[in-house]
């Protein structure tokens, strides 16, 4: 393994690691359009959730996108885990993709002038289910 393949996530550049903030409100704002369309000014914790999920998904496809794209760069001889099996409970992902995008103070800002707390629109988040019928 080179020093390249070493390096992990710090060696991506500072636009792949930290979205411009701006860019998620404008699709936050956008993914709230679609699921509010009677315009209200406060919207549910359950819509703006929503939203921010939407908003955040585009971002980590993106991202997801660009780290296929390097796999596939580097040729075949490169290590790289196709399976992975585990058992655990996922919980909510909403406060995770924020954290990992860095966008959790923007979002918060951005409720908090439509009149909805973050932390309720995260405790509206259902629990993912396991899937195993357990």
């Amino acid at each position: 393994m080179n020093a390249e393949n070493r390096a992990g996530p710090a060696a991506l550049p500072a636009a792949a690691t930290a979205p411009p903030a701006a860019d998620l409100i404008a699709a936050f704002r956008r993914a709230l359009a679609m699921t509010t369309i009677d315009g209200r000014q406060a919207p549910t914790a359950r819509a703006a959730l929503r939203a921010a999920a939407q908003a955040c998904r585009g971002e980590l496809a993106e991202r997801w996108v660009a780290t296929q794209a390097k796999d596939a760069a580097r040729g075949k001889d490169q290590r790289r885990v196709h399976y992975l099996s585990m058992e655990f409970l996922m919980g909510r992902a909403l406060r995770n993709a924020l954290a990992a995008l860095k966008l959790e103070p923007a979002l918060r800002d951005e409720l908090s002038q439509r009149g909805v707390s973050l932390a309720d629109v995260l405790e509206s988040e259902p629990d993912a289910a396991l899937g195993n019928g357990g």
